[in-house]
């Protein structure tokens, strides 16, 4: 299936079945840079830790903008975690190849609900 029809099903899909995005719960505020501290001190390695904060912020907000009367706002979370998620496999592939890098200074804890 081709992006342009893949993007027709979805907003068809979305436009007759209506769901609610997920939400993170207040005060929940990961921040990869500082779990990732210690190990994380190369500047490659900062640059992506930032990178993906900062694309997980825009997620998160796109996210909480998204309602059942702003089906707008659809696309601008598709864009959002079409940013997020190739920054998060890139620490997911690291953790797996070098497992000795994957020691957190903070807990990382993912929650999302609809």
């Amino acid at each position: 299936m081709s992006k342009p029809e893949v993007d027709i099903l979805i907003r068809l899909v979305s436009a007759t079945y209506p769901f609610r995005c997920p939400q993170t719960p207040v005060g929940n505020k990961i921040s990869f840079t500082e779990s990732f501290k210690t190990v994380g001190s190369h500047p490659k390695t900062q640059t992506l830790l930032t990178e993906l904060d900062g694309a997980r912020d825009v997620l998160v907000s796109t996210l909480s903008a998204c309602s059942f009367e702003n089906n707008g706002a659809g696309t601008n979370v598709v864009e959002a975690a079409n940013a997020y998620i190739p920054l998060f496999q890139q620490i997911l592939l690291t953790c797996l190849v070098q497992p000795e890098l994957c020691k957190l200074d903070a807990r990382l804890s993912f929650e999302w609900s609809s």
